[in-house]
């Protein structure tokens, strides 16, 4: 969205210069469908410092105003993007920002459910299941210190295979119901403890939808199983006990991942189970890594531990890209030919500007089977 007429644009800066808000009509698609074009919106004056993370914005961009979203933010600059377009825009600084846009807080409000339904979980176990928070509200408000104004559709969290009765008995008590996956065998959820490694559990609250994914392994969950297994299951037992042995506790029975891991799974994420479709995976990965907190040796030598250095070379090379974000040592994992020959049917860049919905995701599965059998010949 944007404002080009410079008259009206000079008047904006002169007002909002005057700590006034002001109420204006914008024109574009790019913001869609947050706001539509000729539609009135109000710009508050907000300090850099006080803008946060998917607050929408508006920059002086030479002659005229562009109001997007901020999807990335350092000490030096921030990073927006028009949700509604298939690039990113380049770094913006301080002095250009304007204001922030007064916006509905309803993605706020169900954020914050979301994360009372966890502390509720947490009570009704009596406190005895451990979680390991891998995204979503509550993680958010960990990591953050605050929770992000953008539509979180569950929270994922990691368990121990032998609570999971407890927890589906707690759930199926507070009326969530089991959703499946259509094209998987459904006898693989009846089971007492599933064999598949992610089960989501959701209900409608308040007109909200609640939902948490239990993930049973913290990174197979983010493995399509036609890929080869990329990390064996026995390896995977292995990271999984690695994990929650260097897991953090944040409160009486939450726990969140060591820096170098929660890296790991979501570049992990970012791959297998997003099939790097949409930003949201790598504007975690970048506020990571801006928080300069990263151990990088030991970061690599996780990947290779596992032989997937190749694989994490792609979300990590996009988030440097959009983000400039520096990340050490990254060169030296760039895929060889085959590596990329094989990869390529998986990940592009155009997929990063699309949700993977249901039917793409359908696709991907067949797409990676196909894959299975091509690297099972080639290598």
């Amino acid at each position: 969205m944007f404002i080009d007429n410079k008259i009206q644009v000079k008047l904006i800066q002169k007002t909002l210069k005057q700590n006034k808000t002001v109420a204006i009509t914008v024109t574009g698609n790019s913001m869609l469908p947050l706001i539509e074009p000729h539609q009135k919106v109000t710009i508050t004056p907000t300090k850099f410092s006080n803008i946060k993370l998917y607050d929408i914005v508006a920059i002086k961009h030479d002659q005229s105003i562009i109001i997007h979203q901020c999807i990335f933010k350092s000490k030096k600059y921030l990073i927006t993007h028009g949700i509604n377009n298939n690039f990113i825009d380049p770094p913006t600084k301080p002095n250009q920002i304007l204001g922030t846009i007064i916006q509905t807080k309803i993605y706020l409000i169900n954020n914050m459910f979301h994360a009372n339904q966890l502390n509720q979980l947490s009570k009704l176990t009596s406190y005895k299941i451990p979680f390991l928070l891998l995204k979503g509200a509550s993680w958010q408000k960990n990591f953050f210190g605050y929770y992000l104004n953008r539509p979180t559709a569950d929270i994922d969290i990691s368990v121990k295979k032998e609570d999971y009765p407890l927890i589906k008995k707690t759930l199926l008590k507070q009326k969530y119901r089991i959703k499946t996956i259509p094209w998987l065998n459904q006898k693989r959820y009846q089971q007492k403890i599933p064999t598949v490694s992610e089960i989501s559990f959701f209900k409608n609250h308040k007109n909200f939808k609640l939902e948490f994914d239990i993930h049973l392994h913290t990174i197979r969950c983010a493995l399509n199983p036609f890929f080869t297994h990329p990390i064996s299951r026995q390896d995977m037992v292995k990271l999984d006990k690695y994990f929650w042995k260097t897991a953090k506790q944040i409160k009486k029975n939450i726990f969140v991942l060591e820096k170098e891991n929660l890296l790991f799974y979501f570049c992990m994420n970012s791959v297998f189970h997003h099939a790097l479709h949409g930003l949201k995976p790598l504007v975690y990965i970048a506020s990571l890594i801006d928080k300069k907190i990263i151990n990088w040796d030991n970061f690599w030598h996780l990947a290779k531990k596992y032989q997937v250095n190749h694989y994490i070379y792609y979300p990590l090379v996009y988030t440097k890209l959009f983000f400039k974000v520096k990340i050490p040592k990254l060169d030296q994992h760039r895929p060889n030919l085959i590596q990329r020959i094989l990869i390529k049917p998986i990940i592009n860049r155009k997929s990063i500007f699309t949700s993977l919905r249901g039917e793409v995701r359908y696709q991907e599965w067949l797409v990676t089977k196909s894959v299975t059998w091509l690297r099972l010949i080639l290598l």
